[in-house]
């Protein structure tokens, strides 16, 4: 159990601790100088040297007196060139001590180096200078007060340089580091700027527990409390559900990556959706871990950039209803005209030739606006998230089913259709959605390929990463290729490349679109290479599609 005295004790160094650094502090700094002045004062007092008394004597009032400078005057406020005076008056009075001292080994000379190191740590040149030539000068006092000058000259040029040296050295040390506290301090008003100005996103840093260190003007709007409350604040109460973990919050973030979700929550009482960004804070991860081994992968901590995207949602939500409902009536009315033109069809005998031309454009347009309104009934349903069936298919069949409803629009475009590959591949899959993805590829491949070209078709099993069932459908052709700058944008809603809106090729652009998501829900991959004039080659790989409740989405 602590003592009271040894309590007090450690108060008290704490106190003088916390102060030391401080400007008001400048009498603590100078006492320990003052003491040693003092100390070997009263030990060359009482050795048998031929002392100089008045020297001595001297020495110690010179040091006192700086003393009492440094503690009642407060040199912090005095004018730059002021404050030299006292480590010049500190040389003072070791030169004097050495004098008086009658010591021919210069060991007092050893003082100088307190005042020469804080005339180095003050800013300028001036200092440096002054401080250089002041304990040059008292290292050679000496020299001018015996008759033999080697062992002194000797002495005091050796301490000189040792001395001016360690000064030079300690400035150009104190020149970078307050060099890069400038840099510092400019990057963290830049940053302070960054952070103030960023309104429309919340901007906030964590260190490696999770707890925020730094938010921005956006994080205060966002969470509706100011930066002070925030800091402080672990991230998992902000941002998780009752007993949420960091590792869930921040995810590929925590091995280096980058960590992209969503937030769902009520804030100040009203539903938000907040989209969220992390990534890890330069630090620990970057430094090789004490020892042998690998580098530790804890990161210093997290970068996390959010955005209210709650009324974007809600418009995206909005059109999709629309679509919905506009293609819901739509098909309805579509369905019936088909059916009445079938119904023409089948019995032409009381049509004139004319009337059959007309019938025939009509069922092909009524078909086009048909695939045009399923596109986007589907597209408003993945957006609903309605849940793809799961039955055992066989990929192959479902293939030439769609090899074969495309098949007229191919011959009209003298187009060549090749199947190839196993002859069949069992998949659990949507037969219906699974074939709007092959459907979809095979009219685009057979709308972008010239007369007389080729489009081939390979269906093969192929293991999934995670060593279950695959299937790998490829789709390749040699027509008119995709520009590298469209490339990345192909699978956009609504996108049309620069040849389709030259060529005028029938579409809104929701094919690809819709082979995207439907692949994604498969948790299957789309890869697609193209060069312009040698064809595009789709590749679409696809796991037995995972049963509702293991859906990984």
């Amino acid at each position: 159990m602590p003592t009271v005295g040894g309590t007090r004790v450690r108060e008290l160094t704490r106190r003088v601790a916390d102060a030391w650094p401080t400007p008001d502090a400048s009498g603590w700094r100078h006492l320990p100088f003052t003491l040693l002045v003092v100390l070997v004062a009263l030990i060359v007092s009482n050795i048998p040297l031929p002392t100089r008394g008045p020297l001595v004597v001297a020495a110690v009032a010179v040091s006192l007196t700086v003393q009492a400078l440094a503690s009642l005057a407060r040199p912090a406020r005095w004018p730059g060139e002021w404050m030299l005076l006292l480590p010049l008056g500190q040389i003072l009075a070791v030169s004097l001590l050495d004098l008086g001292s009658g010591d021919r080994s210069g060991s007092v000379a050893v003082l100088l180096f307190i005042p020469g190191i804080a005339l180095a740590l003050v800013p300028g040149l001036l200092s440096l200078l002054a401080g250089l030539l002041a304990v040059t000068l008292a290292c050679f006092a000496p020299v001018f007060l015996t008759d033999d000058r080697f062992y002194p000259v000797l002495h005091g040029a050796v301490t000189a340089l040792m001395i001016c040296a360690l000064m030079v050295h300690s400035h150009a040390m104190i020149s970078i580091v307050r060099r890069h506290e400038r840099s510092l301090a400019a990057a963290e008003d830049l940053m302070r700027s960054i952070m103030s100005a960023a309104s429309e996103q919340a901007i906030m840093a964590t260190d490696a527990t999770g707890r925020l260190v730094a938010a921005s003007s956006g994080a205060e709007r966002l969470f509706e409390a100011p930066a002070d409350r925030l800091v402080g604040t672990e991230l998992t109460r902000l941002m998780g559900e009752d007993g949420a973990s960091l590792a869930g919050l921040v995810g590929a973030a925590a091995d280096g990556g980058s960590h992209v979700s969503q937030w769902r929550r009520s804030i100040g009482g009203s539903a938000r959706v907040v989209e969220y960004v992390v990534t890890p804070r330069p630090g620990n991860a970057a430094e090789p871990a004490s020892g042998p081994g690998p580098a530790s992968p804890e990161p210093e901590g997290y970068l996390v950039v959010a955005t209210d995207v709650t009324a974007r949602e809600e418009e995206e939500e909005r059109q999709e209803q629309f679509i919905g409902l506009v293609t819901h009536e739509l098909r309805t009315p579509l369905v019936s005209i088909l059916g009445y033109v079938d119904l023409l069809r089948l019995d032409p005998a009381g049509l004139t030739t004319e009337q059959r031309e007309y019938v025939e454009v009509l069922a092909r347009n009524t078909r086009r606006l048909r695939g045009l309104v399923d596109d986007l009934l589907l597209s408003a349903r993945l957006a609903a998230g309605e849940r793809m069936a799961h039955e055992e298919v066989d990929a192959v069949e479902v293939v030439r089913a769609a090899l074969a409803s495309v098949r007229p629009i191919a011959d009209a475009a003298a187009v060549t259709l090749e199947l190839s590959g196993d002859d069949s591949v069992p998949l659990v899959s949507d037969p219906q959605r699974l074939g709007q993805v092959v459907d979809n590829l095979l009219t685009n491949a057979v709308k972008f390929s010239h007369a007389g070209g080729q489009v081939r078709v390979e269906v093969v099993a192929e293991p999934a990463p995670d060593g279950g069932r695959g299937a790998r459908i490829r789709v390749a052709d040699d027509g008119t290729g995709i520009e590298p700058d469209e490339l990345r944008r192909i699978t956009e809603p609504f996108y049309r490349s620069r040849e389709s809106r030259r060529r005028r090729i029938a579409g809104v652009g929701l094919g690809l679109t819709l082979v995207q998501a439907l692949v994604s829900e498969h948790r299957g991959t789309l890869t697609i290479d193209s060069e312009p004039g040698r064809g595009t080659e789709v590749v679409v790989r696809l796991p037995d599609a995972a049963a509702p409740g293991d859906h990984q989405g």
